[in-house]
Parts: C-alpha cells; sequence; structure tokens
C-alpha cells in the first residue's frame, strides 16, 4: 500500500501530537510555586492558637511520604502568626511532601501548657490555590 506525502505527513504529526500532549509535567514538591497550603493543628480535636512567645511551626520534607530523622533534615520551615490557629505554607509546588507540627496548647495541662507534636504525608497534583488541612498533634 502506497501513501501519498499528505497523508504520510499527516500521520506523522498526528503522532508528534499524541505523544507529546500526553506527556505530562512531573509533580517535584519543592519551592518556588503557587500553591499554598493552610495547616490547622488541632490537639485532641480542638485548634490550638498560635502563642506570641511559642508559635506554631511546621517543618517541611519535599519528594517524601516518610518522616526525617531530625529536624535539620527538613527542607523548609514555616511559623504561624499569633493569634491564628493556622500555619501558612506559601510557594509550594505540586508533589510529595512529609509535614512535621510543633506547638504549645495553652488550654491543656495548666500552669505549664503542653508541648505538641505531629507528622503528616501528604501529596497532591494542584500546582496553584490554596488546600486547607488538619493535623493532628499530641504530647
Amino acid at each position: 500500500m502506497k501513501l501519498g506525502k499528505g497523508i504520510l505527513f499527516s500521520i506523522i504529526l498526528l503522532s508528534f501530537v499524541v505523544v507529546f500532549s500526553s506527556c505530562k509535567k512531573k509533580c517535584s514538591a519543592g519551592s518556588g510555586g503557587s500553591l499554598t497550603i493552610v495547616l490547622s493543628p488541632q490537639h485532641h480535636g480542638r485548634p490550638i492558637n498560635n502563642l506570641t512567645f511559642w508559635p506554631d511551626t511546621v517543618w517541611v520534607k519535599y519528594n517524601t511520604q516518610d518522616a526525617p530523622s531530625s529536624l535539620s533534615a527538613y527542607d523548609a520551615h514555616f511559623v504561624g502568626v499569633p493569634g491564628t490557629n493556622t500555619v501558612r505554607l506559601t510557594g509550594l509546588q505540586c508533589g510529595d511532601y512529609y509535614f512535621f507540627a510543633t506547638g504549645n496548647d495553652s488550654l491543656w495541662a495548666a500552669p505549664n501548657n503542653t508541648h505538641v507534636t505531629g507528622g503528616l504525608p501528604y501529596s497532591t497534583t494542584q500546582t496553584s490555590g490554596e488546600i486547607d488541612m488538619t493535623i493532628a498533634v499530641n504530647e
């Protein structure tokens, strides 16, 4: 079977379009993106407030679903604004993350308060906008 040059060119062009349109950019977690994740640390189901003397902090490890062995192994950290009960993780890209939150629950075990921590693996293909999440923290 002999194909004309126009038909052959069309088949080749269509093949390139199919191949390149099916290729999607692989998500690679990290900074420099347009995604914001708003984490709400909760202790026994109740949001904890960022305190002036001890704001909630979230450490972030990129491209993993596993907790690093120490805080120094995390790639970034974000600090909450006193008086709020969330921590905003801004400028992220899509991909796999591990979040580790620390805070101080001023309403628990007064007068000494309670240091609370918790971790959460997370994966997203979302590249922009805002994602609201809860992260459980415990003593």
